[in-house]
């Protein structure tokens, strides 16, 4: 019996509307949706995010997602899931900056990396092209 509730689960992940979606629009690889998929989830029911989209681009293999902190706000921060195993170079997240792709989905020039763990936990760094001028104390 437990064995079918965890299989039913599953089952609900992967048939889940934005994971087929993420498949028609040419993302192959179940690793990255899922991890894709658990960002997502997490920025809609754990942070209570608004107007929140995946955004999959197969030419770059990512899934970006896009999504404003309150109802009310217009600017839209950009997120990049990647699994914990992955090994990529500053550089890397750079060009993906700099790509058009990256660039027409948000005006904010920042991008928060958010590392998927082994045991799900997600870890969130915001990553920009240059220094960042501190905020000033109200």
């Amino acid at each position: 019996m437990d064995s079918k509730k965890s299989c039913d689960r599953i089952a609900w992940f992967y048939d889940h509307p934005k994971v087929k979606e993420m498949r028609d629009a040419g993302i192959s690889n179940n690793h990255i949706i899922t991890t894709a998929m658990t960002v997502y989830i997490h920025l809609i029911e754990v942070c209570h995010w608004f107007d929140v989209e995946m955004h999959p681009s197969p030419e770059l293999e990512k899934i970006f997602i896009s999504g404003c902190r309150e109802k009310q706000s217009t600017v839209k921060e950009v997120f990049l899931p990647i699994p914990y195993s992955l090994a990529f170079a500053p550089q890397s997240i750079i060009d993906l900056m700099e790509s058009s792709f990256f660039l027409s989905l948000s005006d904010n020039p920042s991008l928060n990396i958010a590392i998927l763990g082994s045991d799900s936990s997600i870890q969130i760094y915001k990553m920009s092209n240059g220094l960042v001028p501190p905020k000033m104390p109200k």
